[in-house]
């Protein structure tokens, strides 16, 4: 197939169109920057495994096929960049709910005690959610 963009703009488009695959089939990556770098490793996996394919044990492995890889791992790369600065924005909005609630645990009024308490929980479980 022949296409009329040059190769570093074909390889962008790959790639955004990719990005925007994976989101609509997936979601976004897990905040959590170890769960999201699993996951590009698998990525990567999937190059290597297409890279041995196409040039050592499957004569009748495509190019295109890993390019389609290659597009996928570019995607997941830029997908997990824009997750980050998610990540980082919740982690500073934790501490600082934290903050809050540590400063009012040395409160004498059991109600507010027990809601610093409450906030403490609720913010540890709850502002890096688990997204399967």
């Amino acid at each position: 197939m022949k296409h009329s963009l040059d190769p570093v703009n074909r390889a962008l488009f790959d790639i955004r169109a990719e990005m925007d695959r994976a989101e609509q089939l997936h979601g976004p990556l897990p905040w959590d920057p170890v769960r999201s770098a699993l996951i590009l490793v698998e990525e990567a996996g999937e190059v290597a495994k297409a890279a041995l394919g196409v040039t050592r044990t499957k004569p009748d492995e495509t190019v295109e096929h890993l390019r389609e890889e290659l597009a996928q791992t570019a995607a997941t790369a830029i997908r997990m960049l824009v997750a980050l600065e998610q990540f980082d924005r919740l982690r500073e909005s934790k501490a600082r709910l934290l903050d809050i609630a540590h400063h009012y645990l040395a409160n004498e009024n059991r109600g507010i005690r027990d809601m610093a308490v409450y906030i403490s929980g609720t913010v540890n479980a709850a502002v890096m959610p688990e997204k399967e």
